[in-house]
């Protein structure tokens, strides 16, 4: 085995692996995102990010992440952000969303956007589906080309923004 350096392995959203929003919550001191996984597999969420549109602000998930099927796990901002891994991670104490209008992206390790969610108005730049970048500058959000990313989520992958149809109802 050799003594250089390593890197955790970046993964792509698999097959048999189903992801979704069930909620963004942006106003208070405990701001939070819920990412569930309601697929059959395991979901390794190796170098994963969840974006803020509106701040283009970026949370990386942690090596060993793992979203099991059945499972959630809760994005936490804010002054009153708290950690309790892993089901619940912590970003940062600042507050990452904007209460007027904002959606949250879930990137896969590749910058294919995965799943969505909007709070209040969604503007029209938030509109169509998104890629993540990554350069010596940092991370940055382009437009992706719609025929593209159709390919790469295959035909069974629910339309970004909407819950699949086998998504528990959450709402009460």
């Amino acid at each position: 085995m050799s003594k250089g350096k390593s890197r955790p392995i970046e993964v792509p959203l698999l097959d048999g692996v189903t992801l979704w929003m069930s909620e963004l919550q942006a106003l208070g001191a405990d701001e939070s995102v819920t990412i569930k996984n309601i697929g059959t597999i395991p979901q390794p969420l190796n170098s994963w990010v969840l974006a803020s549109l509106r701040g283009e602000s970026f949370y990386t998930f942690p090596e060993g992440t793992i979203l099991e099927p059945g499972g959630e796990i809760t994005v936490h901002s804010g002054p009153s952000a708290r950690n309790n891994p892993p089901k619940e991670l912590f970003w940062t104490k600042e507050h990452i969303w904007n209460n007027q209008s904002d959606t949250a992206v879930l990137f896969d390790a590749t910058g294919h956007e995965v799943a969505r969610m909007a709070q209040g108005r969604s503007r029209s730049e938030e509109q169509g589906r998104k890629l993540l970048y990554r350069d010596e500058e940092g991370m940055h959000i382009e437009d992706s080309a719609p025929h593209k990313m159709e390919k790469r989520r295959g035909n069974n992958a629910p339309e970004l923004g909407n819950p699949p149809e086998n998504a528990p109802d959450t709402q009460k």
